[in-house]
């Protein structure tokens, strides 16, 4: 996979977070408005990736089958705020530290199968 530093949280990518999330549908209540959902970035984040699903499965547009581990020994060197890929690994789904199991168990509950979801 290739990454360029603008896609990532911190990048140009605005929406990163449930507390920004919860703003911007505060100021833009359209429902035309949506977000493209990927759990790695709530691994490298050191965010639930799961509970937020509960709360806005009717914004989800998009879903990114992306998973990523984080690796503690740079962690603890370069901190949380460094560029991601000093301190994660992204990984096929399955082989990082996304819950999968948790993750396709909210989604049907929920009713996210739907076109778009990849």
């Amino acid at each position: 996979m290739l990454f360029t530093r603008d896609e990532w949280p911190g990048g140009k990518n605005l929406a990163t977070t449930p507390a920004i999330w919860r703003r911007m549908f505060s100021d833009i209540p359209s429902r035309s408005f949506g977000l493209n959902y990927d759990p790695s970035h709530f691994v490298w984040q050191q965010i639930d990736c799961v509970e937020p699903l509960f709360e806005f499965a009717d914004r989800l547009f998009h879903v990114h089958a992306k998973d990523a581990r984080v690796d503690r020994r740079p962690l603890n060197e370069v901190g949380i705020m460094a560029y991601p890929l000093e301190f994660h690994r992204p990984k096929l789904p399955g082989l990082g530290d996304v819950d999968w199991g948790a993750i396709h168990f909210r989604a049907r509950r929920r009713r996210l199968r739907r076109p778009g979801v990849h």
